[in-house]
């Protein structure tokens, strides 16, 4: 196959660093650069590599950093004692955590059912305190618009991020809260705070709840920080006990993503086989009668290789920056489709997943490449009369 010679020269040709390159190497550059259509094609079929390792990557790490992140930066306790206050007395198990130099704070966290705009029911957590201020060393409220400490609630609920996406809910919109009765109460939303576990959250203070619910709160949770060694052998027994708990409880389990991990992997590297293979197998054959001429005027077959290699590291390289951020822009896209009910990832890919996508495409590359290359040792080097 004659080799097809372009007529117009490149803009950049007469450049001072162009210039100063060696013949082989300025010829490399051209040598990308002649065939638009494989140049587009490599590197399109590397953005497809890339993209697929980097959303499975993602999704992976996003379902199990979801409670990492919320007991790093937001739940700063380690453990949950819970008391039935009707058979039970709060005092005694605060006496005995005193005993333990265990430090603890006490507050209400109940199931209770809520709907919006008279729709149908559903359930969230809500927490009561006394004093914002001793529960900022166990809970950080992060309010989702200033990425700040929210504001106190004094009459009103903070709610979680998901929730409030969920709802079309910000601030200045109500919700109802069913009483023990059965009973519709309306509260106020005052706020949006960032929360990760797979369950809707409400803030408040026990005076507001109080007053608006019309019945009194009921702290039966402590929260718990430091060495609780031995606190379960002296609990369990007392009247009112119901769990001692820490916080893997509401780990998430990414064990369902795997399977797509395995599809994902598998379609990259077939994509890496059919596609990439293909576009170098195809350039060799453009390019045998010149690489052939490049071993009769003396160049080593390594020399040879590396005229066709070289340019397949630049679009692979350009193949895997694009790929890392289409990758990421679906990973986030993905992400927030697959939340359900109360669900909340990490929905943007951190570096790991990035990095982890291009290490696998990259070596899917260089197993494309070492493969395609043997072919240059087998050119026929007495027919480079192109026909």
């Amino acid at each position: 196959m004659a080799y097809t010679v372009r007529e117009k020269p490149f803009f950049f040709e007469n450049w001072k660093p162009y210039k100063k390159l060696s013949l082989y190497s300025r010829t490399m550059v051209k040598n990308v650069l002649s065939d638009p259509g494989r140049m587009m094609t490599t590197i399109m079929g590397v953005v497809g590599c890339i993209a697929l390792l980097v959303i499975c990557f993602a999704l992976k790490m996003g379902i199990e950093n979801s409670s990492i992140v919320q007991f790093e930066q937001y739940f700063l306790y380690e453990n949950r004692l819970v008391v039935d206050t009707e058979t039970g007395s709060v005092e005694e198990f605060a006496a005995i955590l005193d005993e333990h130099e265990i430090s603890y704070t006490l507050i209400q966290d109940k199931l209770k059912a809520f709907r919006v705009d008279g729709g149908s029911w559903d359930s969230a957590h809500i927490v009561a305190v006394d004093d914002f201020d001793e529960l900022s060393d166990f809970m950080y409220l992060e309010d989702i618009s200033t990425k700040e400490t929210a504001d106190i609630p004094e009459n009103g609920l903070l709610i979680s991020r998901k929730c409030a996406e969920d709802n079309n809910l910000s601030a200045g919109d109500t919700i109802e809260l069913m009483d023990s009765e059965g009973n519709a109460k309306e509260f106020a939303v005052v706020g949006v705070i960032e929360h990760y576990l797979a369950y809707n959250l409400f803030v408040t203070t026990t005076e507001y709840y109080e007053a608006t619910m019309g019945e009194e709160a009921d702290a039966c949770v402590f929260l718990l920080k430091g060495d609780i060694e031995g606190l379960y052998e002296q609990v369990r027994d007392v009247d009112g006990f119901l769990s001692l708990k820490d916080n893997s409880e509401f780990d998430a389990d990414s064990s369902s993503i795997n399977l797509v991990i395995m599809i994902c992997l598998a379609l990259s590297a077939v994509m890496a086989l059919l596609v990439l293979l293909n576009q170098i197998v195809m350039h060799i054959n453009r390019k045998a009668r010149e690489l052939a001429v490049m071993r009769i005027n003396g160049y080593t077959l390594k020399e040879t290789r590396a005229y066709v290699y070289k340019d397949n590291i630049i679009l692979t390289i350009l193949g895997l920056i694009l790929g890392s951020g289409v990758g990421a822009g679906l990973s986030y896209i993905i992400i927030r489709i697959i939340e359900s009910g109360a669900s909340r990832y990490v929905r943007i890919p951190n570096i790991l997943a990035l990095l982890y996508g291009c290490a696998v495409g990259a070596v899917f590359a260089l197993i494309v490449n070492l493969i395609a290359l043997r072919k240059i040792k087998t050119l026929n080097l007495t027919n480079v009369s192109g026909n």
